[in-house]
């Protein structure tokens, strides 16, 4: 009698997503994994269509919902680091101005950040939510900048990154120089040092998760 052959299961491959934005069915957001556990949701930004390089993989679905595309069971995947932070409009332009003097001082310098979306920018409103991004004191308008740099880190935790002391130095001339508010889910811990002082709901927020 022949054996029977266990019936073969195709693999299903999905898009998965982690934290950018791409045009999907007219929608910018993250695709539905699982039947909808993650439903795309759309964006608030007014561009009509987003583009995000490098975070759109596919993978063959492992029942795991924590797969993104730094994982190093992704093929292809890659290792990145963001930093990312808001500043009112008016010190915004100050800090590009000297961001655009590191650059002619070393014009490879942030030729590595280019590699993935350049130096991102959108517009942001002030919120009065306990952990949400204050109106800026002493700025005419509650209107923020927020800059997003990504640029690659790698996979070596002692590994310098190619001309990390130009991005360092923006990273802190964004962060302390112009008081640059710290994306919460984002960057090293020394852009949080002093964070509490620039979220004045910080408090409230810590007395209600207790």
């Amino acid at each position: 009698m022949a054996r029977q052959q266990p019936e073969r299961v195709p693999t299903q491959r999905h898009p998965v997503g982690c934290g950018g934005g791409w045009k999907r069915d007219g929608v910018c957001g993250s695709p539905s994994l699982s039947g909808g556990l993650f439903a795309a949701a759309t964006s608030a930004s007014s561009r009509s269509e987003c583009r995000r390089s490098g975070v759109l993989s596919v993978v063959e679905v492992d029942v795991l919902l924590t797969v993104c595309p730094w994982d190093p069971r992704v093929r292809g995947g890659t290792l990145f680091h963001q930093t990312t932070f808001s500043l009112p409009v008016r010190r915004a332009v100050l800090f590009v101005a000297e961001v655009h003097r590191l650059r002619d001082l070393e014009p490879r310098a942030l030729c590595g950040v280019e590699l993935y979306d350049d130096i991102l920018m959108r517009y942001v409103k002030a919120s009065t939510a306990y952990l949400g991004k204050p109106a800026p004191r002493g700025e005419p308008s509650g209107d923020m900048v927020d800059f997003d740099i990504t640029y690659y880190h790698s996979c070596d935790p002692g590994q310098a990154c190619l001309f990390e002391d130009v991005l360092e130095e923006v990273e802190q001339m964004g962060i302390f120089k112009y008081g640059g508010l710290p994306h919460w889910g984002k960057n090293r811990n020394l852009a949080f040092v002093g964070a509490a002082r620039k979220y004045p709901g910080l408090p409230r927020a810590m007395k209600f998760l207790r």
